[in-house]
């Protein structure tokens, strides 16, 4: 090093290939960086030492990683009932033909390490105090836990508005009507509405709608808790990927899974009301997400 830099004519460019968030986060760690600005005072502090940056990673899907860890556990109806029909093709549109595999990603922050994936897997598996039909919402607050533990407790912040917006959503998606198609050998759903193509899109239009919805009665409020979840609320929806992450959470295991063949036998009907059917599991989940 000090014969190149004593050789002044030569310029010398040092490449450095490093994941940038863990040193953020060891910075933030050193030096007590733990405000809201935390982030941005870490990046300067990198930048005096890195000229520029160049972003090599891209978005990786993690569906199948998912779906092979949970072949032998309950998964959410919505996850359950795609996975089990013929779907449209996600490549020929990535909103209304998403699956919740499909949007299982690692360009969204909460599954961007695969190692705390599988831990925090392993952990809920063996020391979850909760019922085991939330281990998936368990699973997904201990990636939280882990990756962004601001994050989550912008959740808890956020129960109360969260567990009322994914019960609109589940009361809405009880008007959606539906066609049933062969397709393959195996059926299809042709879901009559513009919310999307598959059940999980279906849901996460409801649930952006309600999050809109209670976010403007939040700001019509005075009282200082609801100003804090306003304040929650409106960051969490500026950010699309995060969303997407408590939209994934909100997704609950009902029983209604036996209803689904029942769904597949006729030619067209309309989906379950799942909020009148299991709003006791509405409840728990956001008392685990209030805990």
């Amino acid at each position: 090093m000090r014969v190149l830099f004593g050789m002044r004519d030569l310029p010398v460019f040092f490449v450095v290939c490093a994941n940038p968030e863990p040193i953020g986060l060891a910075i933030k760690h050193r030096y007590g960086l733990e405000s809201d600005v935390g982030d941005y005072e870490a990046r300067r502090i990198l930048e005096k030492f890195v000229d520029s940056y160049e972003d090599l990673s891209s978005a990786e899907a993690l569906g199948s990683v998912v779906q092979a860890m949970w072949d032998k556990n309950s998964l959410p109806w919505v996850i359950r009932s795609d996975a089990a029909s013929a779907n449209p093709k996600f490549e020929e549109d990535t909103v209304r033909n998403a699956t919740a595999y499909d949007a299982i990603t690692t360009s969204v922050p909460l599954f961007s390490n695969l190692r705390a994936l599988h831990k925090s897997y392993e952990y809920v598996q063996e020391n979850a105090r909760v019922n085991r039909h939330l281990l998936w919402t368990k699973w997904l607050l201990e990636i939280a836990n882990q990756i962004d533990p601001k994050f989550r407790r912008d959740i808890r912040t956020l129960a109360k508005p969260i567990e009322r917006t994914a019960a609109e959503a589940y009361k809405s998606l009880g008007a959606v009507t539906y066609r049933v198609r062969q397709r393959l050998a195996r059926p299809m759903f042709e879901f009559e509405t513009d919310k999307g193509n598959t059940l999980f899109s279906i849901f996460r239009s409801l649930f952006w709608e309600h999050a809109r919805e209670a976010l403007d009665d939040l700001q019509t409020s005075k009282d200082p808790e609801d100003i804090a979840q306003s304040r929650a609320l409106g960051t969490l929806l500026s950010e699309p990927l995060r969303v997407d992450a408590v939209i994934l959470l909100s997704l609950l295991p009902f029983e209604s899974l036996r209803r689904l063949d029942e769904l597949r036998a006729g030619d067209s009907g309309k989906l379950p009301d799942f909020h009148n059917e299991d709003s006791n599991v509405i409840f728990e989940f956001g008392c685990e997400l209030a805990s």
